[in-house]
């Protein structure tokens, strides 16, 4: 049996906070100094995908552990690559009989440039 961790590693009692720090990083690097580099910076563009990620998540998040491999690129994974416009760029095989089962397999493949 694993062992607990120790009471500073579990998840911030902080509402709102975008992070559970289990003891990599310090709590002041990720509040104070993170969100201050350039890289981290957010944008409306950004912010309207990750509404709509977590909107997705959402709403998929009670079927998610019922669901089968191609139930959920269907249901999940193809519309996360589209949000992240991706649309065009897989496409799904039909169905392979192996023995008494069954495969549904997604291809993706990147835009050429």
């Amino acid at each position: 049996m694993p062992e607990a961790l120790p009471k500073n590693h579990g998840p911030s009692d902080e509402a709102g906070l975008w992070f559970q720090n289990r003891g990599l990083f310090s709590d002041h690097f990720l509040k104070a100094r993170l969100p201050q580099w350039k890289e981290w910076e957010t944008d409306e563009e950004l912010a309207t995908f990750r509404k709509e990620l977590m909107s997705l998540y959402e709403s998929t998040k009670p079927i998610l552990p019922y669901l089968n491999e191609a139930q959920t690129e269907e249901e999940f994974v193809q519309p996360v690559l589209d949000l992240l416009g991706y649309a065009s760029s897989y496409i799904v095989q039909a169905p392979t009989k192996i023995g008494q089962l069954s495969f549904l397999r997604l291809i993706y493949h990147p835009l050429s440039s």
